[in-house]
């Protein structure tokens, strides 16, 4: 099924969407269409196979992907794949980052050492996997909604719940106490500057290996994750409270708000002010239609600007 030549670096990369920012679709596509990025994104990628047939590439490896396949691919790997010659790959996929507590449900059987690949076989399972996508790229396109992105996030969760319970238990209970203990330090301090020596000392692991099995179990490193408990903090904080800007970066551990600021657009596609007038314009629309003006959620631009006719973007 490999219809493929190997790639020509040459070429520029396939564009991908911030990293904090929830994106889903649903794409269409036919011979031609293809995605590279040679060092693959900050966040994670889920695609879910409806019908026809799409190939994943990974060094060496190339794995088809046919109707009822789910493929993860984690933050780093590089993205290459494509609808192979004669084919049509119908797909839902979602770009995420990851709640912490979701980390021992990500850790599915791998091929190739870094693609999760899992065949949906249960016809009920496949159902309810196809009705949770369709929550989540409806909740997700809800411009007016201000509570779309946690809707569309508990759509996922459930996604790779019920994936997860398709998983041997050996793969899914697998994450190393100690990772879980460093995950929940992270999660309960995010004010606090640690470092990898004192982090290593707190699950007595030398710092090389605290590092090493860290990126083995949750596909980040240390301060990447940090970053992005961080980072959906502080969006939080932006859409929920009248907050100074200044005052939410110190909260949520940073020290410079100019670094905050840059790290913020980085993930989130625009900086802080504009996240936070974006939120309440979604909001005031939100209870403009709950009382029933006639108004439209034309003027709020959704998080993702993702056609289903181009899905080069996903």
């Amino acid at each position: 099924m490999n219809n493929r030549k190997p790639y020509n670096p040459a070429k520029p990369g396939t564009p991908a969407p911030p990293p904090g920012v929830l994106v889903s679709n649903i794409s269409r596509t036919t011979f031609g269409y293809s995605c590279y990025r040679p060092t693959g994104t900050k966040d994670w990628l889920v695609m879910f196979t409806v019908s026809g047939t799409g190939c994943v590439r990974h060094k060496d490896h190339v794995q088809n992907c046919r109707k009822n396949d789910l493929i993860i691919l984690p933050p780093g790997i590089t993205h290459d794949y494509f609808t192979p010659k004669g084919c049509n790959w119908n797909i839902k996929w979602a770009h995420f980052i990851p709640r912490t507590s979701w980390t021992s449900w990500l850790r599915l059987p791998k091929v190739a050492d870094a693609l999760l690949f899992l065949h949906i076989s249960d016809e009920s399972i496949q159902s309810r996997i196809n009705l949770a996508f369709d929550r989540l790229i409806a909740d997700n396109r809800a411009a007016a909604n201000s509570f779309r992105e946690e809707l569309g996030l508990n759509s996922l969760e459930e996604i790779l719940l019920l994936v997860s319970s398709l998983s041997p238990r050996e793969v899914v209970d697998s994450l190393d106490p100690r990772i879980g203990e460093i995950l929940n330090l992270l999660t309960s301090n995010i004010q606090k500057s640690f470092s990898i020596q004192e982090l290593a000392q707190t699950v007595c692991l030398s710092p090389s290996r605290l590092t090493h099995l860290f990126k083995e179990q949750t596909g980040d490193s240390i301060l990447e994750t940090l970053l992005k408990i961080r980072l959906r903090q502080a969006a939080k904080l932006l859409e929920l409270t009248s907050r100074q800007v200044t005052e939410i970066a110190v909260d949520v551990g940073f020290q410079s708000p100019d670094y905050f600021s840059s790290k913020f657009r980085q993930y989130f596609g625009e900086n802080p002010t504009s996240y936070r007038k974006r939120c309440l314009l979604a909001q005031e629309l939100g209870v403009a239609h709950s009382l029933g003006e006639n108004l439209t959620p034309l003027h709020v631009a959704p998080r993702q600007a993702v056609s289903t006719h181009d899905p080069v973007e996903q």
